[in-house]
């Protein structure tokens, strides 16, 4: 297992009854719910910095298509005349 450090943080007031109350309820330490929530943190902010990035890849790569094409598309759903998705 890896060293661990610790880490200081000042939550505001009602974070840190909520903390409590949690630690409590589920007979975990605030610590637990901390890296617990980190971790959570991480992956999502990692998920959408990653998609970010390949979105911006596409761009460069023109690999887009026209706003008005994908509005054209939208509004011919559930029309006699619907249209196939733009590529």
């Amino acid at each position: 297992m890896a060293e661990s450090k610790g880490l200081t943080f000042r939550p505001k007031e009602e974070t840190l009854i909520q903390l409590d109350e949690l630690a409590e309820a589920t007979d975990r330490s605030k610590s637990w719910h901390m890296q617990q929530a980190v971790e959570g943190y991480l992956e999502h902010q990692s998920w959408q910095i990653g998609h970010i990035k390949k979105g911006l890849a596409d761009v460069e790569a023109g690999r887009v298509t026209d706003d008005e094409a994908v509005g054209d598309w939208l509004k011919s759903w559930g029309t006699e005349d619907e249209k196939d998705a733009p590529l």
